[in-house]
């Protein structure tokens, strides 16, 4: 598993809508089965309008891809109940959400949603076959007191590293040696 961290003013709720991209033809239905992991999406989708029109942070928001390798896809291919896969995937967004938003009290000052998407098509325009993937998006915004969310977390890659590599040795997932394993899901 590798988790990619990028951070955002706009159009991330949108883009988990509608699966819409410049270079894609294709709807979020008809690419994928989605799966939602944590929180409300519309929630989010407002706080995202919200922080464009009425704050001036440089971002509004950070968004973590969880991406699976082929040999991942197996070990949770293998799990029967898609309850228990389900419940997985749960637990592994809220040791983001956790860490990202470490010193917050998560359901009262944090506003985040996750989803995951499981492919029903399978292979990309460039023939290259796609992963399942989680996504989780956090507002770094604190509605308890209207102000930016701020850790250390937000901005260290070191630590997401070692977040990474302790995850994938937790639940026995594939470590991103060769990141070409793992597919950019861009499409």
């Amino acid at each position: 598993m590798i988790a990619r961290t990028t951070r955002g003013q706009n159009g991330l709720a949108d883009y988990l809508l509608t699966g819409k991209r410049s270079d894609s033809k294709l709807t979020r239905e008809q690419k994928d089965r989605v799966i939602p992991l944590y929180g409300n999406l519309e929630v989010f989708k407002a706080t995202e309008k919200y922080l464009t029109n009425y704050k001036n942070y440089k971002d509004n928001y950070i968004h973590i891809t969880l991406s699976f390798s082929q040999k991942d896809m197996e070990k949770l291919n293998e799990i029967e109940d898609e309850q228990k896969r389900d419940e997985l995937f749960k637990e592994l967004v809220l040791l983001y959400l956790k860490h990202h938003t470490s010193g917050y009290a998560l359901e009262q000052e944090v506003i985040a949603y996750a989803e995951a998407h499981l492919p029903k098509i399978q292979r990309n325009k460039k023939n290259k076959q796609r992963m399942g993937h989680l996504h989780i998006a956090i507002a770094k915004y604190n509605p308890l007191d209207d102000t930016q969310l701020k850790t250390t977390f937000f901005n260290n890659s070191f630590m997401d590293d070692v977040l990474q590599s302790y995850v994938c040795k937790k639940y026995g997932f594939e470590i991103p040696r060769d990141v070409d394993k793992f597919p950019d899901n861009k499409d």
